[in-house]
């Protein structure tokens, strides 16, 4: 007669490679984009506001090296819409990241792409000019004005990298692409994150797997060739990535679960317990006696796992 046996582990376990599942996603386990902006609407007015914003730095061309009052102006006007973008990066990613499927979050992250390109032609002038005004103007208003002090580390940037910079026109060209020169990570970010099937795919390593279907619900079969470690990666995310251990004289296999506990089915004997990760063992052994009654069984001792193995897996 089998016996179910726990297994306590004294380690906490990361699951993402060990196949468990997850438990409901709970509200806290979202960000709070309330803290960012209350709805979509205050991100559109807040997204106005740096379009405004951007027609008033259209103002700062050719005065940049006017004097030290107008550099200041015009260099905090430039922090202030940056940051206001980087708000509403922020917000719109984590909206997206929520449900990756929902239309209404990808409108907003296609606004932001927009917006973020026109931010580039907007302020395309602006490295030119600074290397026009010359470093020793620049250090000069940086004298005169003390408030400008915080704005040294892009100044510096702008004139370093005199070589690699163009002249306005060009710079304004340049940002002009900004859209089409994303379209790579925007085709694969929408295919990655469709709700759709996938035809065919098959391991990267040539470990024997045939093409199997990658629809929901779908399952594969696999006979390994022999004993090993054998990696299966996902072909559209390789890093995603799990692996098998042909072991001959395994018994039985459990994967812990959030508690770092799980159960396997064992005939009375005597066994050694093993933590794997990333396909090999870590950890010592651990020995024990199943005995036939009673049916339900737990370990006295823990099976300690090394440190640095947090997605282990047991093996009896």
């Amino acid at each position: 007669m089998r016996k179910p046996l726990a297994i306590p582990f004294a380690f906490a376990f990361a699951l993402a490679l060990c196949g468990a599942a997850f438990a409901q996603e709970r509200p806290e386990d979202r960000a709070n984009l309330a803290e960012l902006y209350p709805d979509v609407a205050a991100w559109n007015a807040d997204a106005a506001k740096v379009e405004a914003q951007l027609k008033e730095f259209a103002g700062c061309r050719g005065q940049l090296g006017k004097s030290a009052a107008r550099l200041l102006q015009c260099a905090s006007l430039e922090s202030d819409f940056s940051k206001r973008f980087g708000r509403l990066a922020a917000y719109a990613n984590e909206l997206l990241a929520h449900d990756t499927g929902e239309a209404s979050s990808m409108e907003l992250m296609q606004k932001l792409s927009v917006l973020e390109t026109a931010i580039g032609e907007a302020t395309a002038f602006e490295a030119p000019e600074i290397l026009k005004v010359g470093r020793a103007r620049i250090d000069a208003f940086m004298k005169q004005e003390p408030k400008l002090a915080i704005y040294r580390h892009p100044f510096d940037d702008a004139l370093r990298r005199a070589p690699h910079t163009l002249d306005a026109k060009g710079e304004q060209i340049l940002a002009a692409f900004n859209l089409s020169t994303g379209n790579g990570a925007t085709t694969y970010n929408i295919l990655a994150d469709a709700d759709m099937p996938w035809p065919t795919a098959n391991d990267t390593g040539n470990k024997g797997l045939t093409a199997v279907e990658m629809a929901a619900g779908k399952s594969r079969g696999w006979t390994p060739p022999g004993p090993g470690k054998y990696e299966i990666r996902d072909q559209s995310s390789p890093s995603i990535r799990s692996w098998i251990v042909v072991e001959p004289r395994a018994a039985a296999v459990g994967y812990p679960d959030r508690k770092g506990e799980f159960q396997i089915d064992l005939e009375p004997g005597k066994y050694k317990l093993r933590g794997y990760h990333n396909g090999e063992a870590v950890g010592s052994e651990l020995e024990i006696n199943v005995a036939p009654v009673p049916v339900e069984q737990t370990l006295k001792a823990p099976l300690h796992i090394a440190e640095g193995a947090p997605d282990a897996g047991g093996g009896g």
